[in-house]
């Protein structure tokens, strides 16, 4: 994250526990440019998988072993194809 417009997003970054636990709302529920959330998800190590047979389709942050024909991607493509909330999900485990 080296990139001069991404300066205002690494302060954040190192002050998050003031911002949380000052619940600073302005800082903590700004939009996250896509460029930088792309990167973030880039670099994270976790895993979805999306079931099919489900109606509507069951996206999920652990393998069910349910047998069911499942598609596996990366956190990145999980991003592009359905945007933050699936994100917001897994981390919260994490």
């Amino acid at each position: 994250m080296s990139q001069p417009a991404w300066e205002k997003f690494q302060l954040q970054r190192r002050e998050f526990n003031s911002y949380k636990s000052t619940q600073n709302r302005d800082i903590l529920d700004q939009e996250i440019p896509f460029e930088i959330a792309h990167y973030a998800c880039e670099l994270y190590s976790g895993r979805f998988w999306l079931y099919f047979k489900a109606h509507p389709y069951v996206l999920s942050s652990y393998k069910q072993h349910t047998g069911e024909p499942c598609q596996e991607m990366v956190c990145s493509e999980a991003f592009v194809r359905f945007g933050p909330v699936p994100l917001k999900m897994h981390w919260k485990k994490a």
